[in-house]
C-alpha cells in the first residue's frame, strides 16, 4: 500500500522540490550559509555536485560505520542538494536530542545505462542516505535496528504518540514521522516498509516523486 503524507505536510510547501530545482550555482550559494564541516567530493559518476559526507553540518555529525581509513571515499558522497536538505532537517533533529548520525550507506555506483539506473535508485546520484544509528546529547545511541518500534507492513507514523518520553523508542519514531511530515526528504523508508529496510531508515530527494512518500 502507498502512503503519503501529502495531507499533513503545510499545504504548498514541500521543500524537498524546492531543493530539488536548485542548479549547481544556486545550491553552493545557499551552501555557503550553512555551518558546515565536509569536503568537497571529487567528481564521481551520477552525482551533480558531490561532497563528502564526513563531519557536521549546522552542528548535526554524520559519521560512515565503516572505517574511513580503509575504504574508497567514493563511498561518502552526496550531492550538495542532500546536505541542505539535512541542514534543513537539523533542527527536527536538535529537538529530538540527536547531535549525530551514523550512516550505513551513501554512494552506490550506478550500474549499466545511467539514467535507467538512477531511477531504481537515488544511491547512485548522491541523494540518498541509510541512517544506522543516532547519537544522542545525553550520550545514549539509538539504534534502529534494536529500538525503532517495527511493525511490518504498518504506516510507521499511525497512533504515534502526541508527546513520547525523550530518548524512548516511541521518541525515536516521532522523530522519523516530524521528518516525513517537514517535507525536507521525498522519499523516507522505514523498517515498517521490508524486511531490507529492517536496520536502517532510508531518507532521498527524487524529483520523480510529487509528494512525501512514507512507508
Amino acid at each position: 500500500m502507498r502512503t503519503t503524507l501529502a495531507a499533513s505536510v503545510d499545504e504548498g510547501l514541500f521543500p524537498a522540490k524546492d531543493l530539488l530545482a536548485l542548479a549547481e550555482e544556486g545550491c553552493r550559494a545557499r551552501l555557503d550559509h550553512v555551518p558546515l564541516e565536509v569536503l568537497t567530493g571529487a567528481p564521481t559518476r551520477g552525482v551533480r555536485d558531490p561532497y563528502r559526507l564526513v563531519g557536521s553540518v549546522e552542528g548535526l555529525a554524520f559519521k560512515p560505520s565503516w572505517p574511513t581509513k580503509r575504504s574508497d571515499p567514493s563511498m561518502e558522497i552526496v550531492d550538495c542538494r542532500l546536505l541542505l536538505a539535512f541542514a534543513e532537517a537539523a533542527p527536527i533533529f536538535a529537538r529530538h536530542g540527536v547531535t549525530g548520525l551514523v550512516y550505513l550507506s551513501a554512494y552506490r555506483p550506478p550500474t549499466g545505462d545511467l539514467e535507467a539506473s538512477l531511477r531504481k535508485s537515488r544511491h547512485g546520484a548522491g541523494m540518498a542516505l541509510d541512517i544506522g544509528m543516532l547519537d544522542r546529547s545525553d550520550g545514549t545511541r539509538w539504534s534502529i535496528a534494536k529500538d525503532f518500534p517495527k511493525d511490518l507492513g504498518r504506516p510507521p507514523c499511525e497512533g504515534r504518540e502526541a508527546e513520547p518520553e525523550p530518548g524512548s523508542a516511541e521518541d525515536l519514531r516521532a522523530l522519523v514521522c516530524d521528518l516525513a511530515i517537514s517535507g525536507t526528504f521525498s522519499v523516507v523508508l522505514t523498517p515498517n516498509f521490508n524486511q531490507e529496510h529492517h536496520d536502517h531508515v532510508h531518507v532521498e530527494l527524487n524529483p520523480r516523486v510529487p509528494s512525501v512518500y512514507l512507508r
